[in-house]
């Protein structure tokens, strides 16, 4: 059995610019969603001694911004809790892996950048001008993440456990 958590939609914004009730509900969404679904499907996939989890969680827990306090600091936890459950459940044959997805061309990322197109040159059709300044000038393809997904469920990657593999292109360490 493999569960992929993947969840989305934590708003951008400093602290103040987000209400408390907010911050929860995002939360709610993606940090206590993972946690609740390990804890409803772990159980099984320890009794057959089987399993893996693969949480896609995002580069802003390792790299936090200001601006985005709120998901930075929800990844941060799920990283935590990745590498964690990974050391707990490896003994019964359950491995617990990280996604660290960086900008990824997904639709909400279209959609923000259309935003920020009509924000900046009146045109939302120019969206893609404002992705600038990535590793290998694009951003990340969703298939890429889903590849990484796939091997290290498999069996190929069993040993690949209690980490969270950063997928940034080497963005974060560029000076």
């Amino acid at each position: 059995d493999v569960l992929v958590n993947n969840a989305g939609a934590i708003p951008s914004g400093r602290l103040q610019d987000i209400s408390i009730q907010r911050w929860q509900e995002a939360w709610s969404l993606k940090v206590f969603g993972y946690i609740h679904l390990c804890q409803l499907y772990l159980p099984a996939m320890e009794a057959r001694k089987a399993g893996a989890v693969v949480n896609i969680i995002g580069m802003a827990g390792r790299s936090p911004k200001a601006g985005y306090i709120c998901g930075g600091a929800g990844n941060a936890s799920l990283i935590a809790f990745t590498q964690a459950l990974g050391a707990a459940t490896q003994a019964n044959g359950v491995k617990v892996v990280g996604i660290n997805p960086a900008v990824t061309k997904t639709d909400r990322m279209i959609t923000q950048a259309r935003v920020n197109a009509k924000l900046k040159f009146g045109d939302e059709e120019r969206w893609a001008e404002t992705i600038t300044g990535l590793p290998f000038n694009r951003p990340i393809e969703s298939a890429e993440i889903a590849d990484l997904a796939v091997f290290l469920a498999s069996p190929r990657g069993v040993y690949v456990n209690g980490t969270v593999v950063d997928v940034d292109g080497g963005g974060m360490w560029r000076g």
